[in-house]
């Protein structure tokens, strides 16, 4: 995204802020899908499943980046004091996201997902 964004950053501040609210909104959407998907067709208890502690990670980031930065330009025109003051929030949502990860990476390692049926080998009878 960082290098995508880059020559729009550069060339016009207003089309970078609005292309990342278009990033950020169809990463919310997605990303709440699959927490739904999840919830309706896990056969595995939510806290036992690493995808969702991802998902809801970044449907967190993702989703208080959309007023973040809808807001971005208009507190930079009139309150730059206030807009210093909001990146902070970028800050505690990106240490939120990163800390579900390593929480996805712990659950996957405490209750691996059980052997596919395909994969077990079953032994003939003699």
């Amino acid at each position: 995204l960082s290098i995508w964004e880059w020559p729009a950053m550069v060339a016009d501040d207003l089309s970078a802020s609005r292309s990342l609210l278009v990033y950020s909104l169809v990463l919310t959407g997605l990303f709440l899908v699959v927490l739904f998907r999840l919830a309706f067709f896990s056969l595995r208890p939510l806290h036992r499943v690493p995808l969702f502690w991802i998902a809801l990670g970044l449907v967190i980031f993702f989703g208080v980046e959309l007023p973040y930065r809808g807001l971005y330009n208009l507190l930079n025109a009139t309150d730059l004091d206030l807009a210093r003051k909001f990146t902070h929030i970028n800050d505690i949502t990106f240490t939120l996201r990163y800390g579900l990860v390593i929480m996805a990476c712990l659950v996957g390692v405490r209750y691996p997902p059980p052997p596919e049926p395909w994969t077990t080998s079953a032994s003939p009878s003699s």
